[in-house]
């Protein structure tokens, strides 16, 4: 894929010797093997609850960030498909650039290599730390979390942050906006990797995240004013 085989870790120095891959989708036959391969790369920002030196920096290094999405066939260097700020990543007022890292993908391409949104599909998490997490999303305006399966905002959507195709509660996961702080203080479980049959019960599946994030709107409209 382009990338190079990691050196032992360098504690402390960023970006770490070696490429780190953070997503990946691919189907499975040996020709779609051959062909294009999307993936994206880690952010240098570490995650708040391991610290310093748990991140390697690998899309800045190669002249991307960890919100992009990335394409690579038969050993070719890799090559920006969707730019972060498309996705609705890095676009967090004052949180600049790398500050957004892309964590679970599934891709839906329609055969011409270049993403048109709304043709081409594209799924999504980030993962803990992004400045995103936290963000009202573009379909509900409920707080964006580290568990969602996101989408690109949606057109004429309530913000330019991504969408939230399935709320992380209709996953099973735990979520700081639903259940409140965690052993883990107020961070959510971390969704790390996505695969989407496009099928009924993927339908089913986004009605009821939809019925969870509408539940959560409507839990916050009966909170008495503090």
């Amino acid at each position: 894929m382009g990338l190079v085989e990691p050196n032992p870790p360098t504690p402390f120095v960023l970006p770490d010797p070696g490429d780190n891959l953070d997503a990946v989708d691919v189907d499975t036959t040996l020709a779609d093997v051959m062909g294009p391969i999307y993936i994206s790369l880690d952010s240098a920002f570490p995650d708040p609850l391991e610290g310093p030196g748990t991140n390697t920096g690998t899309a800045v290094a190669n002249g991307f960030v960890g919100g992009d999405v990335l394409v690579t066939s038969a050993g070719g260097l890799p090559a920006l498909y969707a730019p972060a700020p498309v996705l609705g990543l890095d676009v967090v007022p004052g949180a600049g650039p790398d500050s957004d890292d892309l964590d679970a993908l599934a891709l839906f391409e329609s055969g011409d290599g270049v993403f048109t949104p709304g043709v081409d599909l594209i799924f999504y998490s980030v993962r803990r730390g992004s400045a995103v997490i936290g963000a009202p999303d573009s379909i509900f305006g409920a707080p964006i979390s580290e568990g969602d399966i996101l989408v690109p905002p949606a057109i004429g959507g309530l913000s330019p942050f991504p969408g939230i195709w399935v709320a992380a509660e209709a996953l099973g996961l735990w979520t700081f906006r639903s259940f409140g702080a965690s052993e883990f203080g107020p961070f959510s479980d971390d969704l790390d990797a996505l695969d989407v049959v496009p099928e009924p019960s993927t339908v089913s599946l986004l009605v009821l995240g939809s019925l969870c994030l509408l539940g959560y709107a409507w839990r916050r409209r009966r909170q008495p004013a503090a």
